[in-house]
C-alpha cells in the first residue's frame, strides 16, 4: 500500500483504457484514453564484489568515466551517460528483426544520488558478510535506485540479500506510457520537463518475541520511556543506525530518524519523519493484539494461528518515509522497516 509504484515482473505489452492517473505520464495521455507501454525485470545472484563493480560502472562513480553500454542479458544493454551533474540511464534492445538497438527507457538522476545508492549498497553487503561469517546470522534486506521520466519511463535497480547473506542484483524496466500506435524513442527531457529519482531500503530486523519487541516500541513511540533509542542498530542490519528524539517535553512527537554508516565510517542521512505518540501507540496496541492471539492459538494447537500484518506509516516531504511493519504467522514475528528518501527533482542541465 505504501509503495509509490508496483510493477510486475514479467516481459508485457499493457492495453488499458485509463479511467483515473494521479499523473498524466504523457501529455498525450490523459483521463479515458487507451495506452499502451512495456516492461522487462531481470535478476542475478551474484558475488558482492560483482554487484560493486557493475553498480560502479553504471550508477557509482566510475558511471561518467567512459560511457560505454553494459550488457545485462542477450539483446538488453544499459548504458551511464554523464550530463553536467547528472546521469542518463539509457536502456536498450535488439530488435530481432533488423539486428538495431532501439531504446525502450531513458531516465536522469543526479550523479551524486546514484554515489549514494552505491555505497549504501556497499554498507549493506559488507556488513552482511561480516555479520555472517562471525555471528552466522542474516535477515532480509533490499535496497532501490528508482529514477522516472513522463517522457522518458522508469527504471529501478535492486540489491537485495536473504536470511543466508546470498546476494541479488535486480533491474526493472518500463517505457513511458503512450497512445495506442503512438511509440516513439523515449527521452529523458521532453520540452525541458524532468522527472525524480529517489531511494528505498527495507530491512528485517529483531526483536522477534512478544517481550522484546513491546521494548522496542516504548523506547521508539512510547509516551514516556525512561530512555529513547539513539544510534540504535538494527540487528543484524549493523550499517542502518535508528535515533528516536522527541520534539518537546510533552512526548506527544518525536523524530524518527536514520542513518546509514559506511565502511569507511561516514555517516549518510537516510530518512527522518515526525510520528505522534497518540496513533503510534495504537499501532503497538493493534500489534500487541494480534501477537498475543497467535501466541494463544499456537499454545492450543501449534501451527494453527492465523496470518496477520500491523503497519504504521509516517511521513515528511522533505525528510522521506518511515513505514514499520510487523507479521506474524505460525507463531512467529517479522518486524521490518521500509523507509524512502526525499524525492528529488531532476531536470536538464
Amino acid at each position: 500500500m505504501h509503495e509509490r509504484l508496483r510493477r510486475q515482473t514479467a516481459w508485457i505489452v499493457v492495453f488499458a483504457l485509463v479511467v483515473i492517473l494521479p499523473l498524466s505520464v504523457s501529455a498525450r495521455v490523459g483521463k479515458n484514453v487507451a495506452s499502451e507501454f512495456l516492461e522487462q525485470s531481470i535478476e542475478e545472484g551474484m558475488a558482492s564484489a560483482d554487484i560493486l563493480s557493475l553498480l560502479a560502472t553504471i550508477v557509482g562513480a566510475a558511471a561518467s568515466a567512459d560511457p560505454q553500454p553494459q550488457q545485462l542479458r542477450e539483446g538488453l544493454f544499459v548504458t551511464a551517460l554523464p550530463q553536467g551533474s547528472n546521469v542518463l540511464l539509457r536502456v536498450e534492445v535488439t530488435r530481432t528483426d533488423t539486428g538495431e538497438r532501439e531504446t525502450i527507457t531513458e531516465v536522469a538522476l543526479s550523479a551524486e544520488l546514484g554515489r549514494t545508492f552505491v555505497t549504501l549498497v556497499e554498507a549493506a553487503l559488507t556488513t552482511a558478510e561480516v555479520v555472517f561469517a562471525t555471528q552466522h546470522v542474516a535477515a532480509p534486506w533490499e535496497l532501490q535506485l528508482h529514477a522516472e521520466s513522463p517522457s522518458g519511463g522508469e527504471a529501478v535497480v535492486k540489491v537485495s540479500g536473504d536470511a543466508m547473506a546470498h546476494f541479488t542484483l535486480a533491474w526493472e524496466f518500463a517505457s513511458p506510457r503512450r497512445p495506442i500506435d503512438s511509440f516513439i524513442v523515449p527521452t529523458a527531457f521532453a520540452d525541458r520537463k524532468g522527472g525524480q529519482a529517489y531511494l528505498t531500503a527495507t530491512i528485517h530486523f529483531t526483536p522477534t518475541t512478544l517481550e522484546s519487541f513491546v521494548q522496542f516500541v516504548d523506547r521508539a513511540y512510547g509516551r514516556g520511556p525512561t530512555e529513547r533509542l539513539t544510534n540504535f542498530p538494527l540487528h543484524p542490519h549493523l550499517w542502518l543506525l535508528l535515533t528516536v528524539t522527541a520534539q518537546d517535553p510533552t512526548n506527544r512527537v518525536a523524530d524518527v530518524h536514520f542513518d546509514a554508516l559506511t565502511p569507511r565510517g561516514e555517516r549518510l542521512f537516510l530518512a527522518e519523519a515526525p510520528a505522534s505518540t497518540s496513533v503510534s501507540g495504537r499501532f503497538v496496541d493493534q500489534t500487541v493484539t494480534r501477537m498475543q492471539e497467535m501466541l494463544r492459538e499456537e499454545a492450543a494447537q501449534p501451527g494453527s494461528s492465523r496470518k496477520w500484518q500491523t503497519e504504521f506509516y509516517y511521513n515528511a516531504p522533505e525528510t522521506g518515509v518511515v513505514v514499520i511493519t510487523v507479521q506474524g504467522e505460525r507463531g512467529l514475528f517479522d518486524i521490518a522497516y521500509h523507509l524512502e528518501t526525499a524525492i528529488q527533482k531532476v531536470t536538464a542541465r
